[in-house]
């Protein structure tokens, strides 16, 4: 795998996401994205944290739009941000 990909795992090595209701799985951030039966919904942010100057600290939440499932998945914001952009 090349260090240079956007494929951020977990750190426990474990998939990147899994469905609470179906158990679908999405091995890296890029298969998560790319996934058509995902929706993007918004955003939940933090008044606390943001008080705080943890901007990136809010949730994404998605609805997994697969036959059968329709739950909403919340990932943290941060996991979306590639350390290359810190460099």
């Amino acid at each position: 795998m090349n260090m240079g990909e956007t494929t951020k795992k977990r750190e426990s090595g474990g998939p990147f996401k899994r469905c609470s209701l179906c158990g679908a799985e999405w091995q890296t951030r890029d298969e998560f994205l790319a996934d058509k039966t995902l929706k993007l919904n918004g955003y939940q942010g933090s008044l606390r944290r943001l008080r705080l100057g943890e901007m990136a600290r809010g949730l994404l939440l998605f609805t997994h739009k697969a036959p059968g499932c329709g739950t909403t998945l919340a990932l943290e914001a941060k996991r979306f941000k590639d350390e290359s952009a810190e460099a």
